[in-house]
């Protein structure tokens, strides 16, 4: 072999060692990278940490600076609430993808794990706001919610198509935010509950988490739980009117009346009323629906 030979295999083999290096060095980076999206075994959470973790699973949120007027108005000052003996205003975010100016993300971080209260305290005083707030999950020390202007029965009706769809895809975007932190904030799962009865066929996926933090002399517990029956008949479409609400078993915390009901689809009702709350998860669950002219349909639910 002569010298140009050896010489051009040395490069050859330079290379070679280059790009498996190269190779090393992106899968540790984006290894490392994609590790922090799991928050899971980080006690206390920072709006810093919720945003780049969504950012991660596809979720974009742009903090609103604080230089904004939104932060020295009326209505920014009626978001300061009571939870866990402190007082803590929200930091607020918007989504690039909604194009609503007052749909706010209100991001609540918490020195312990009160977080429940937040949405409690919160939602008792949103008659004085005039905003409209939904939930979107709560863990940890952290609280995330949903905010825009409360709609006037006498508005105008000019834009409210354009309106109507773009809640449509915030409330799309919740339930992508819910799952994130969820699964890779709280260490959360999900468990699907399905079953049937003469004429009805339910589905119940179950969100989940329990934690507990303890600092010192301080310990906090976090539970939140939450899910939404589907129901479908199963010979047909039936009148939304002919179901009146429905209940479960008493380990679950339901409203009073049971579960008014809504047409998503001609043949699927899912539950409006709130989330659906649990102490922890069952083997199955019982459910009995009530229709308006007084019969019922009992239906047990077990894990799929």
């Amino acid at each position: 072999m002569t010298m140009r030979q050896k010489k051009k295999k040395r490069i050859e083999m330079a290379a070679v060692i280059l790009i498996i290096l190269a190779a090393v060095l992106f899968s540790a980076w984006y290894a490392l990278r994609h590790e922090n999206e799991d928050l899971t075994e980080e006690n206390l959470l920072t709006e810093a940490q919720l945003a780049g973790m969504l950012q991660l699973n596809g979720i974009s949120l742009e903090r609103v600076p604080d230089s904004d007027s939104v932060y020295q108005s009326s209505y920014y000052e009626q978001l300061t609430i009571e939870a866990g003996g402190e007082r803590v205003s929200p930091v607020l975010f918007r989504s690039p993808d909604l194009s609503e100016d007052d749909f706010y993300y209100l991001f609540y971080v918490l020195s312990d794990y009160s977080s429940g209260f937040v949405q409690e305290d919160l939602m008792s005083g949103s008659e004085d706001t005039g905003a409209f707030f939904c939930p979107v999950i709560y863990g940890k020390n952290i609280s995330v919610i949903f905010s825009c202007r409360q709609e006037n029965g006498e508005e105008e009706d000019t834009g409210k198509d354009e309106r109507d769809a773009q809640l449509r895809r915030a409330f799309s975007l919740n339930e992508r935010i819910e799952s994130a932190i969820l699964l890779n904030a709280l260490g959360g799962e999900v468990r699907e509950f399905s079953g049937s009865s003469d004429h009805w066929s339910l589905t119940l996926p179950l969100s989940y988490y329990s934690g507990k933090y303890q600092a010192g002399r301080l310990e906090s517990e976090s539970i939140y739980a939450s899910g939404v029956l589907e129901f479908q008949y199963r010979d047909g479409s039936p009148n939304n009117a002919g179901v009146q609400s429905v209940t479960v078993e008493e380990s679950v915390l339901s409203s009073e009346d049971g579960f008014r009901f809504v047409e998503i689809r001609p043949d699927i009702y899912t539950e409006t009323g709130g989330d659906l709350r649990i102490d922890y998860y069952l083997s199955a669950y019982d459910v009995t629906i009530l229709l308006e002219d007084g019969t019922r349909e009992s239906v047990r639910l077990e894990e799929i």
